[in-house]
């Protein structure tokens, strides 16, 4: 089974990013995107592991990340997806808003893929050198034909994010149902709080 910790942005900004997801997907052919039941998420690390022990992956982890994490959104990224991606497997466009890896960020990423090692979880994705933080907005059929404008009360501003942990779903994404740093499920509707 794949798992992850992410980083779960404040509600006002899940929102925006939630209104300006559908923005894009009003004018292009949709694979996947963001909504109420697919939440804004950063992803820290995602893991393939038995669901017992990335629980233990993560409780090791909040001891060490802790609760929150600054993240500095930087602009908007187009890039194609090839066949065979094992995100989105059809291939597509994938859209989303990029982050600057910060000294905190990266020093998140490694201590989640140093307890990955400890713990038996086997890390997924772009790892080490290659993590690159963002927030995936949706994932594309084909380009967006239409204009669109940067949100721009989340895109170069920083935002406090939220760690929480969850079971990892079909295009990378992760569901309401997550669990925070306060180790207890939180009933989401697709937005922080």
């Amino acid at each position: 089974m794949a798992f992850g910790i992410m980083l779960i942005p404040e509600v006002a900004v899940a929102r925006r990013l939630l209104d300006f997801t559908r923005e894009i997907t009003d004018i292009a052919p949709t694979i996947s995107s963001l909504s109420h039941s697919a939440v804004p998420h950063l992803t820290l690390m995602h893991v393939d592991s038995a669901h017992e022990v990335a629980l233990r992956w993560w409780n090791d982890a909040v001891q060490r990340i802790g609760s929150s994490l600054p993240v500095t959104l930087t602009g908007l990224m187009f890039s194609p997806i090839p066949r065979g991606n094992y995100y989105v497997p059809e291939g597509g466009i994938y859209v989303g808003l990029e982050a600057v890896r910060s000294a905190s960020l990266d020093n998140a990423h490694r201590t989640l893929l140093s307890l990955a090692s400890e713990s038996d979880c086997t890390p997924i994705g772009a790892v080490g050198d290659y993590f690159r933080p963002h927030i995936s907005l949706c994932a594309l059929a084909a380009f967006p034909h239409g204009q669109l404008s940067l949100p721009p009360d989340v895109t170069t501003t920083t935002i406090e994010c939220r760690t929480a942990f969850g079971k990892l779903r079909e295009y990378g994404t992760f569901g309401p149902d997550l669990v925070y740093h306060s180790g207890h499920a939180e009933p989401r509707t697709g937005t922080a709080r």
